[in-house]
């Protein structure tokens, strides 16, 4: 006979079975609300993703990216130089600031989902996995959005694979994951699928980006005399050559996947790699089969390591995009030349 101080075992295997249900309901719920969810509107990003959706049907090429894409690629000066070179594009610069994978492959899909008739080149940029996390910005809709199972399972591994300490590993999985269980949930979030049904808000003013296809330069500065003696230096070591950075595994994995939907989605992937000083980005391992027109060598592309050029040691400025686009533009007029 079962003590009387403890639950009878029907009652606790009745209580586990209705919490279950609960969280079974509770999840197929979210998942639900989830799907009917029209894209957030999240700060800088939403006006390029409206855009698009609502201009879909012009262009049959998009530039996926950061702020070296954002500020480095003019899509109307790239579009006259393929021309002008036999080619035919009609292109849109769909890039932002800080906007590195897995973000950039998040939004990426989001765009490809809108099924844009048209679209036959999407050229990605190629960076690595950005996992870190500032504490002022852990709970803002940027940094949330891209938080679905996928993306953040991308993020896991990537931690994981880290040489980070054993604490910095798990104590940064674990932001990621209360990230992903508290913009899951989706609580509070039928309003907003209401509100953008009823009533969508319009941007509260017109994007600089507007009248340029997306594009909005850095202004026409050079590297600045303190930074001088330190890029001069970087730069003359990359032109000596630099190791190749063989894509592990895990980044392999997802960029196969994500260049596997662009195909599904009736185009064709373009692998990009900026004019950058960055070591680790000069990868090797790729997918099988996609152009990758890499721009990481001072050797090689001299114009674009010129200081005059440079906005910072990150960034073109003005005259150093216009560059750049012309580059790219030649670059990708010859792949379409070939058989």
């Amino acid at each position: 006979m079962p003590h009387p101080d403890f639950p009878q075992p029907r009652r606790v295997v009745k209580g586990l079975l209705n919490g279950a249900c609960f969280a079974a309901a509770f999840v197929a719920s979210a998942a639900l609300i989830g799907r009917a969810l029209p894209f957030p509107q999240v700060p800088k990003l939403y006006p390029k993703y409206r855009y698009f959706a609502e201009n879909r049907a012009l262009f049959d090429t998009i530039f996926i990216g950061s702020s070296r894409v954002y500020h480095q690629l003019d899509p109307q000066q790239f579009d006259a130089e393929v021309a002008a070179l036999g080619g035919r594009t009609q292109s849109v610069n769909l890039a932002y600031d800080s906007v590195w994978p897995p973000e950039s492959w998040y939004f990426l899909r989001r765009l490809l989902a809108l099924r844009p008739p048209r679209l036959r080149w999407v050229f990605i940029e190629l960076m690595e996995v950005h996992a870190g996390l500032e504490a002022r910005n852990d709970r803002t809709l940027r940094t949330a959005h891209w938080h679905d199972w996928r993306h953040t399972l991308i993020v896991w591994r990537d931690i994981l694979a880290s040489s980070r300490g054993r604490a910095e590993k798990w104590r940064l999985a674990a932001e990621h994951a209360a990230i992903f269980l508290r913009w899951n949930s989706n609580l509070g979030r039928g309003a907003e699928a209401l509100a953008a049904t009823v009533l969508p808000r319009r941007p509260e003013r017109a994007e600089l980006w507007l009248g340029r296809g997306g594009f909005l330069p850095e202004a026409d500065r050079a590297i600045t005399p303190a930074e001088l003696p330190g890029y001069r230096e970087t730069v003359a070591r990359l032109a000596r050559g630099v190791a190749p950075q063989p894509a592990n595994a895990l980044y392999r994995a997802a960029l196969d996947d994500l260049v596997a939907e662009v195909r599904r989605a009736g185009a064709r992937p373009v692998l990009l790699i900026t004019p950058t000083l960055s070591e680790a980005e000069h990868f090797t391992g790729l997918p099988d089969g996609v152009p990758v027109f890499s721009f990481a060598d001072p050797a090689q592309y001299p114009a674009l390591y010129a200081p005059e050029n440079r906005y910072d040691a990150w960034h073109l400025n003005g005259k150093g995009a216009a560059e750049f686009t012309s580059q790219l533009a030649r670059r990708f007029a010859e792949h379409l030349r070939q058989p």
